[in-house]
């Protein structure tokens, strides 16, 4: 089976970049209408005021070297480049299993990333605690993408608005406070190797890393940098990670973890201020087989014109239901 080379690899993705930028300078009047990359170009053209990131994918039955996603900007638009060879599709045809994310905290952080242990007496697992840069975060999310996101129960709502305003204001506006205000992030990973010095417990390496809650704090860097060119260097996240011993445990657990810290950030009335008094009004929400009944406040104590203040602040919990009782396979 043949392998190609690195410059094999780097010239059929430069081909494919600079269709995309000819594309954005009207390439489509210079394809014949028979051509199908004519529709393409046509597109992107009709679409560049609105691209802000563009993946190319190189798919090919030979073999490459194990090269990361790699990441480009060019006017603007990120270039995301990934690699499907034989070895790779093969893989996941025989397993079914997700690419598996290896994070060398020393690359990112300059160092390992200081951390506290407490390990479980009955071995079942171990937790680290520590603070980690927005900036780490956000490279880390530049990289990997929604991959870190494969054991997060709520990744697919994130899609479904704009990124959260209060996180995005709070980095804009307030990000010496973001360490206060946020609750932090939480991590699986199999497997992590730690390091001992004077200044103490440093992680170096982890191995199947993921996020389990948090998607929408990491992402949020990711975008806000980009879109805002937010600066990111002192804003500081807590991040509890937590490695599994058992791998057969591994399913079980992380889905515990990931509804518990749903379950604590649940919406409740008492954290509306003193002052504030919602109208008891109702709103049913029905499908065929579901029903469903949401309190719903006045949009002008939120700050919201058009969508109800308690949908808003819990609309990842209460979509997450509205599925689970229509259709659990959908989760």
């Amino acid at each position: 089976m043949r392998r190609k080379s690195f410059d094999e690899v780097n010239s059929l993705f430069k081909s494919a970049t600079n269709f995309l930028t000819r594309s954005l300078k009207d390439l489509q009047n210079k394809i014949d209408i028979s051509n199908e990359a004519h529709e393409l170009a046509s597109l992107i053209t009709e679409c560049k005021g609105e691209i802000r990131t563009a993946k190319i994918v190189l798919i090919t039955d030979g073999i490459t070297q194990k090269i990361p996603a790699g990441i480009d900007e060019i006017g603007g638009i990120e270039i995301i480049r990934t690699i499907w060879d034989i070895e790779r599709s093969c893989h996941y045809c025989r397993t079914g299993e997700r690419e598996k994310i290896t994070i060398e905290f020393t690359e990112y952080c300059g160092g390992p990333l200081l951390c506290v242990v407490r390990k479980n007496e009955t071995n079942i697992y171990s937790t680290y605690l520590g603070f980690i840069p927005g900036i780490v975060l956000a490279n880390m999310y530049a990289k990997w993408g929604i991959k870190m996101l494969d054991m997060n129960v709520r990744v697919f709502l994130s899609a479904r608005g704009n990124v959260n305003k209060g996180i995005r204001e709070t980095i804009l506006k307030a990000p010496d406070m973001f360490c206060a205000y946020n609750n932090g992030i939480t991590i699986f990973a199999r497997s992590v190797e730690i390091t001992s010095s004077e200044a103490g417990l440093g992680l170096v390496h982890a191995e199947d890393f993921q996020i389990v809650n948090g998607g929408q704090t990491t992402a949020s860097f990711y975008h806000t940098q980009k879109k805002d060119r937010a600066a990111l260097n002192n804003i500081f996240v807590q991040m509890k990670l937590t490695v599994i011993h058992n791998p057969e445990d591994v399913p079980m657990l992380v889905l515990k973890i990931s509804e518990y810290q749903i379950r604590r950030t649940r919406f409740r009335w008492q954290i509306l201020p003193q002052t504030y008094r919602p109208i008891r009004k109702y709103r049913l929400f029905q499908t065929p087989s579901c029903r469903l009944t949401l309190p719903v406040v006045p949009s002008r104590h939120i700050g919201s014109t058009s969508v109800p203040g308690v949908v808003m602040k819990n609309a990842g919990i209460l979509w997450q239901k509205l599925l689970h009782k229509n259709d659990s396979s959908m989760l």
